[in-house]
């Protein structure tokens, strides 16, 4: 490993199972080419993936809220309220021979919803992040929650800064490093 780590421009890329390719070498370039997605981890492992969590309190689904708009919940309900006033032989004949057309939404509600209303979820990976087992449980930096942005007028006026010049954490870390 150490011979193939010295051979190599990415050392960071090798794996101990690495050495053990046809072409150690051609494995590493390819595994150093840009845009390209390790192998998950647990490829390699016996345990089937995600059996680890089968302990683990799962919060019940719950509808997002630009659908929770159009109504449709009330709908639902009322449907199932129905449905639970009917006898058995009513609901196996209702199963047998459905009623269709039975939901009152407006369609052009629905649109709405889906195409101008709807937003992402805020647990979305990036492109090459890669799901492991308990990801969803880590905490998330502050640098990933609150980028860097625009300095105020007031804040420039504070700090001593003219018009165009950096900031002075950014001539410092010119200076002396990174900290």
């Amino acid at each position: 490993v150490a011979e193939l780590k010295q051979r190599v421009a990415r050392a960071d890329l090798v794996e101990a199972h690495d050495v053990t390719a046809a072409d150690p070498d051609f494995l590493i370039f390819l595994k150093s080419v840009p845009g390209t997605v390790p192998v998950p981890r647990h490829w390699g492992r016996k345990r089937k993936y995600l059996q680890g969590k089968r302990g683990i309190e799962k919060a019940p689904f719950a509808l997002p809220d630009f659908l929770v708009k159009t109504g449709i919940c009330e709908i639902r309900d009322s449907t199932a309220e129905d449905e639970s006033k009917m006898s058995i032989k009513q609901r196996n004949r209702s199963r047998v021979a459905p009623r269709m057309g039975g939901t009152d939404v407006d369609y052009r509600t629905l649109y709405d919803a889906f195409f101008k209303h709807q937003t992402k979820p805020k647990s979305l990976t990036k492109f090459g992040d890669l799901y492991y087992e308990g990801k969803e449980f880590e905490t998330r930096k502050s640098s990933d929650i609150h980028p860097g942005g625009v300095l105020s007028e007031t804040l420039r006026d504070a700090l001593g800064m003219t018009e165009g010049s950096p900031p002075p954490w950014l001539i410092n870390m010119q200076r002396n490093g990174p900290p």
